[in-house]
């Protein structure tokens, strides 16, 4: 189902023919019949900053994001999980 929209922004989306090149990487690891579409965002500089005021606006965000204590007690490299973590599920192929 994520792989129906994935929005790529950044400076790195303004290279060329990068949305044609990142589809075609996704549908080689994928099985066939999903459907893939690639886009730029329609605001590929300044995107990432879009996005985050969003979360931060909105009303749950304070249990979004670690705090100092939790950095304190856990360390750098802890995750905190939301709906915002980057999961990385590793697939044997």
């Amino acid at each position: 189902m994520l792989l129906n929209n994935v929005i790529v922004t950044g400076g790195g989306s303004s290279l060329k023919n990068i949305c044609a090149r990142i589809r075609h990487d996704l549908v080689q690891n994928s099985l066939s019949s999903m459907k893939i579409q690639v886009s730029q965002s329609s605001h590929p500089s300044s995107g990432v900053f879009r996005g985050m005021m969003q979360i931060y606006n909105s009303k749950q965000h304070s249990n979004l994001f670690m705090t100092r204590g939790e950095y304190h007690e856990y360390g750098p490299h802890y995750l905190k999980e939301n709906n915002y973590s980057n999961l990385f599920v590793h697939r044997h192929i």
